[in-house]
């Protein structure tokens, strides 16, 4: 099982993510923690290992990217956001980040190369 934690400042995205997508899409995956912002995260990463994360990129204590650039080992990282103008591109100062928009019938896949990625 790929152990995970939810990043994200807005109850009704941690709702949506954890009851609709997580359900359907992310069955491999055990949920550690659910957290309302960066610096609760931070603690729990700090604490326990930790393979994925999945980060909102607009939050008001730290910008997601930002608090991922500051983690000395990122784990696989999943950047979420309600907006559908975001600049993807802006991903770009994160290390070995591919910028792509992912949607959920899309996660499945990505969750195969992310095991096949975790076991080598």
């Amino acid at each position: 099982m790929i152990k995970c934690l939810v990043i994200d400042d807005e109850p009704l995205a941690l709702q949506q993510l954890l009851h609709h997508t997580w359900r359907r899409y992310l069955t491999a995956f055990t949920l550690v923690a659910q957290c309302h912002g960066a610096v609760e995260a931070r603690e729990i990463i700090d604490m326990e290992r930790v393979d994925a994360i999945f980060v909102d990129i607009n939050m008001p204590d730290i910008n997601g990217m930002d608090f991922v650039k500051q983690l000395s080992a990122p784990p696989i990282v999943v950047f979420t956001t309600a907006y559908s103008g975001m600049p993807w591109t802006a991903a770009g100062g994160c290390r070995g980040l591919s910028a792509q928009a992912l949607r959920a019938r899309r996660l499945q896949t990505r969750r195969h190369e992310g095991e096949e990625t975790l076991r080598t």
